[in-house]
């Protein structure tokens, strides 16, 4: 006799492949990780996929994923009408994550402020400006074209945790210690002009970062840190023509470095006691093996890690004695 099948198991399968009969915070989670462009379109499935967008806890305008005009230009200021008419449009909720990518013109300093407030007034938690994209956004723009200056003091008592910024410049207020980011945590910085005291005060206004991610920045002559919360650093892309920058760690509870093309006058390591894992990169090229040997003279202060890992071009300059597991 043929077996029926079972009305509970069909209805389950039913209610798994059909994401209209998933609940609305499901279908809110996965909106969350597309571009807020994509997730306003969802509105037009049907009746109840219309209000979710707005509902949705991070906002992630991507200039990368709106559709071009007839130039540049148009399709920028169409751009920044798009963000402000979602932010007008948007319920005043918590935000967990506002991301922007944006090739700035000054003429939008006044947006791009707004912009920040809006996320930074509804608490986000993760707030991220790239304001470079890539190289190929960037031909046919002016070569002296100003970055957007970062109002750092309008993070003050902010709940901002992560802090991205590409292709931005720093204003900082004088009494950095007042700013109370006690939540700050984690800091990348790319393409980012700081000078040795902007360094100093961030972890005068941060002194619970953990995490912080330097790449391509400028400015710098001494970079000293020194911290006891910092347990992950990156270090990429420091080339200057006017001179080497000087690199001093003082960071006991540092468990996590980078160096990538880093092109440095002095490497002096003072208390990694506790680093584990450390990668370098040096380019390939006779001109830079001084810079490669900087590097190795301080293995010795750090002989207690356990992963070292190095392109296998300068493998050679190893001691054999250095016991420790390379990858290659």
């Amino acid at each position: 006799m043929e077996e029926k099948p079972d009305a509970t198991a069909t209805a389950t399968a039913t209610t798994v492949t059909n994401i209209n009969d998933l609940p609305q915070d499901i279908l809110i989670h996965i909106l969350s990780f597309l571009p807020t462009l994509d997730t306003i379109t969802t509105s037009l499935i049907s009746t109840k996929w219309k209000p979710l967008w707005s509902l949705v806890p991070s906002l992630n305008f991507s200039y990368t994923h709106f559709p071009p005009y007839n130039n540049f230009s148009t399709t920028r200021q169409f751009f920044s009408e798009f963000i402000d008419r979602t932010l007008i449009l948007k319920p005043q909720l918590p935000l967990k994550k506002f991301r922007l990518e944006f090739i700035y013109e000054d003429r939008y300093g006044y947006h791009v402020d707004s912009w920040v407030r809006y996320a930074i007034k509804n608490q986000v938690l993760e707030l991220d400006l790239d304001l470079f994209i890539d190289k190929s956004f960037h031909i046919f723009e002016p070569e002296a074209k100003p970055n957007y200056d970062f109002p750092f003091s309008a993070l003050r008592n902010s709940k901002v945790r992560v802090l991205k910024l590409c292709r931005c410049d720093l204003t900082l207020p004088a009494n950095m210690e007042s700013m109370n980011l006690w939540s700050m945590n984690e800091v990348y910085f790319d393409q980012v002009y700081m000078t040795d005291d902007t360094v100093l005060d961030l972890f005068k206004a941060c002194p619970n970062i953990e995490v912080l991610k330097f790449e391509d920045c400028y400015g710098m002559e001494n970079l000293r840190l020194c911290s006891e919360k910092l347990k992950r650093l990156d270090l990429s892309s420091f080339y200057t023509a006017e001179r080497e920058l000087h690199l001093e760690l003082d960071c006991p509870n540092l468990v996590w470095l980078n160096i990538d093309c880093f092109e440095m006058g002095q490497f002096c390591v003072k208390n990694l006691s506790s680093l584990v894992e450390f990668h370098t990169f040096i380019v390939h090229g006779l001109e830079y093996y001084g810079q490669w040997c900087k590097v190795v003279k301080q293995l010795h202060r750090i002989a207690h890690i356990k992963h070292l890992v190095v392109q296998n071009w300068w493998l050679k300059v190893l001691l054999c004695n250095f016991c420790v597991c390379v990858h290659y």
